[in-house]
């Protein structure tokens, strides 16, 4: 078995460093023997024998720089844990990545200038990054409220501006154009309405979810724009879109036994056919 010669030759190597005193390698050797056995481990209680692990290296190296190393390592077990998170399920992990972002602000104001505290602010920065998402139906009811499906990390605040246009435009639009270019273009289009929203904020880091209210519309071809900055700067900003159509139209068809389809052109509501249609 090729895992019992790895685990035996992390022992010697382990051995013949100690002998050494080569303290920096033992502790290089530790962090590897400590992923291989954790990634191939079947033991129920591997979690806990992991972070037992650590925070006995933590103390042997308390009189080290290296020590930053550790206790990022015992950050980097929360935060890889964190996303086993399930909102609405249970509350077990969702104070992970709150766990790991203490303990990496600890490593930075304590051991500055050591690679465990450049390692603990790289991780900083993924925690604490911005994320977000718009989902929209495919089509919306007429003279009625909607609502739009937001998804979004370490944001509490979003700015909504909706746009007009039409399919034919979007869609020759979008075949050239995209990113920044196209978040400007989009915003230069004609302004249907604006409203800024507050989102719930745990300040847990995770991701969340919430469905927000879109005021009434006319019928048409719309682009929900959605910005952490007020004038929707696309650079230092978290920006979002999606097209939003709004009709009291539907459409389905028919494939017909003697060839051909039928369509049939419906209101959206009643199901009632609409008279004089032409697709």
């Amino acid at each position: 078995e090729l895992k019992y010669y790895a685990i035996n030759l992390f022992k010697d190597l382990y051995n013949f460093n100690l002998k050494t005193s080569n303290l920096s390698a033992v502790l290089d050797l530790e962090f590897e023997r400590l992923d291989f056995a954790y990634s191939y481990s079947k033991n129920e209680l591997k979690d806990s024998l992991f972070l037992e692990t650590l925070n006995y290296l933590q103390t042997e190296f308390k009189n080290s720089k290296r020590v930053a190393e550790v206790k990022h390592r015992i950050a980097l077990y929360y935060y890889n844990k964190s996303s086993a998170y399930v909102p609405l399920q249970s509350d077990l992990y969702k104070d992970f990545k709150q766990k790991a972002h203490q303990i990496c602000t600890e490593i930075t104001k304590e051991y500055p200038n050591t690679r465990g505290a450049q390692l603990a602010f790289n991780t900083i920065n993924t925690i604490t990054s911005k994320a977000l998402k718009l989902t929209s139906e495919q089509t919306n009811d007429v003279n009625l409220p909607n609502r739009v499906l937001v998804n979004y990390t370490n944001i509490n605040k979003l700015y909504f501006k909706i746009v007009k246009t039409d399919y034919f435009a979007h869609s020759k639009l979008t075949a050239k154009t995209y990113g920044e270019k196209l978040f400007e273009k989009l915003h230069t289009l004609p302004e249907a309405l604006k409203f800024t929203q507050s989102l719930p904020d745990d300040k847990d880091f995770n991701n969340h979810s919430v469905e927000i209210k879109i005021p009434v519309l006319e019928p048409g071809y719309y682009i929900l724009l959605a910005s952490t900055d007020e004038k929707f700067e696309y650079n230092n900003a978290i920006n979002s879109y999606q097209t939003y159509i709004v009709t009291d139209i539907a459409t389905t068809y028919n494939r017909k036994k003697e060839g051909g389809i039928e369509f049939f052109v419906l209101n959206r509501t009643s199901g009632e056919p609409l008279e004089n249609a032409s697709i």
